[in-house]
């Protein structure tokens, strides 16, 4: 029987390593398919300070509704007023005042004028019916009533007695003036008035009516142009 053949380690080739084809890392990989087309990244959404195209043009259109609402009420408004205002004028236009005169008065007589151009009278005699009304009471009644004696040609004084001088143009409107002194003061202060209807006084006396603290010292006057008003 033959013995075995053997072989020697150092008679054997080794065979070299089987080496893999690498790429550059740089290579980019084939995305493409059998079906022809290639692959796209998605596009980037626009957008106008962080909102879309759609939401930011809702959200200015919505601003310039409110704005075009707020300025349309505005001039609205406007013209409401100034139209209540030309009401108010054509009324007080249509207005007339009148102030009769006594007709034994022999001074100049206002008898009328239109409200819509006139001026305050600041000479002449306003109506004072002396001596009809001598001795008579006038009341006046504001949240009480407060009763006045007249006498005609009457004046309170001299000296110390006045409150204060008001210009109106009635009897009547003097002892709602003193009545008024009374009730803003809560107490009975001012005692009586004397009412000037002489409009040529004005500018030396400072009014036609003359509020007073007491009625002692009453003189009589000639002249029918004054009368004395006593809170009874």
């Amino acid at each position: 029987m033959d013995a075995p053949e053997h072989y020697r380690h150092s008679e054997l080739e080794v065979a070299p390593p089987f080496k893999v084809p690498c790429k550059p890392l740089s290579a980019q990989p084939d995305l493409s398919y059998s079906g022809g087309s290639s692959y796209q990244a998605p596009e980037k959404m626009r957008t106008i300070w962080g909102l879309r195209f759609t939401t930011f043009f809702l959200i200015l259109a919505l601003i310039l509704v409110i704005l075009a609402a707020g300025i349309g009420g505005g001039v609205g408004g406007s013209m409401a007023v100034k139209s209540a205002r030309n009401s108010n004028k054509a009324i007080s236009a249509a207005t007339t005042v009148s102030a009769l005169c006594a007709p034994t008065t022999s001074a100049p007589c206002y008898t009328s004028a239109s409200a819509s151009a006139f001026s305050v009278p600041t000479a002449g005699t306003v109506y004072l019916n002396c001596p009809a009304i001598d001795k008579t009471i006038l009341s006046v009644t504001l949240e009480t009533t407060s009763a006045f004696t007249v006498t005609c040609g009457e004046d309170f004084g001299p000296g110390g007695v006045d409150i204060i001088a008001v210009t109106v143009y009635t009897i009547e409107d003097c002892a709602r003036a003193c009545a008024s002194y009374n009730l803003n003061w809560h107490a009975t202060i001012c005692k009586g008035a004397t009412f000037n209807s002489y409009l040529a006084e004005v500018q030396a006396s400072y009014g036609t009516c003359f509020l007073k603290n007491n009625t002692a010292g009453a003189t009589l006057s000639k002249y029918q142009s004054y009368a004395g008003l006593s809170l009874n």
